[in-house]
């Protein structure tokens, strides 16, 4: 049964969506079957992956109105192990805020999910930045959050709030949600307070809870994007997906040695 996984920033412009893209190709590329949700209405997953409105005829916000099942709605990529649910399509701000106000159904999403976490190995939601009912539908959904964390002083300073909110929603909704990891981001030599922000999320925060893995700023990210595709598939050899790849094989081990830490069960 797949391992699912809510990625989740109070401040947008953080590297949420890229990062949602980004490892969910990492773990194709790995061939572990991935769907990535898209639960952001703008849609920056469904662009990031060459997909127009004109591409799919639903998502998830007619699977949460009744009007499509979630098997319906998976959309293939170039990589065969991995596949996509659009958010929708979005017409003006009301269709938006309707949306917003569905994510409140967060038992109709968490069945639809079940449903096909037989199908993959990883699920990761991509969700719209700050403390929002599709960020907390997400979470309940999910084994663990990842907090992708810009290596800039507001950023730091926007991550309490967040973990404030995955605390409420292991308390109130989903008890067994933990957290992956921060993910820093962004991270750019030519600044000092790029090393001043990395040093403070190390020595505040325990080392499980940070990922080893630091993704750099690069350009490559958004020609892969104005493409329509990952920089892990438009470019695997650059340092940015390279720095995904790895976030993958991280998180790869640690699944790995979560199981063998599983006692095995009484004969």
């Amino acid at each position: 049964m797949a391992k699912t996984f809510a990625i989740v920033s109070q401040k947008g412009g953080s590297g949420k969506t890229t990062t949602t893209l980004n490892l969910g190709a990492s773990f194709a590329v790995r061939k572990l079957r991935t769907l990535v949700i898209d639960l952001d209405p703008q849609g920056g997953a469904a662009y990031g992956l060459g997909l127009k409105p004109g591409d799919y005829d639903a998502g998830v916000n007619d699977l949460l109105q009744g009007r499509a099942d979630i098997r319906e709605l998976l959309v293939p990529s170039e990589n065969p192990y991995l596949r996509f649910i659009p958010a929708g399509r979005f017409s003006n701000v009301a269709e938006i805020d309707r949306f917003h106000n569905l994510g409140k159904r967060l038992s109709l999403l968490r069945r639809a999910v079940m449903s096909v976490r037989d199908l993959c190995d990883i699920i990761l939601f991509d969700t719209p930045p700050g403390e929002n009912s599709l960020a907390v539908s997400a979470m309940n959904c999910a084994d663990s959050v990842i907090i992708p964390l810009q290596c800039e002083p507001l950023a730091l300073r926007t991550l309490p709030q967040i973990l404030r909110l995955v605390r409420e929603v292991k308390t109130k909704v989903n008890p067994v949600l933990g957290i992956e990891g921060v993910l820093l981001t962004m991270y750019d030599v030519r600044y000092n307070f790029t090393e001043q922000v990395t040093e403070q999320v190390w020595k505040n925060f325990p080392r499980d809870l940070v990922f080893e893995t630091i993704i750099p700023r690069r350009e490559d990210f958004s020609k892969a994007f104005i493409q329509g595709r990952p920089a892990v598939f438009e470019n695997p050899l650059s340092p940015a997906s390279l720095a995904y790849l790895q976030l993958a094989d991280e998180m790869i081990a640690r699944l790995a040695q979560n199981m063998l830490s599983v006692p095995s069960p009484i004969a």
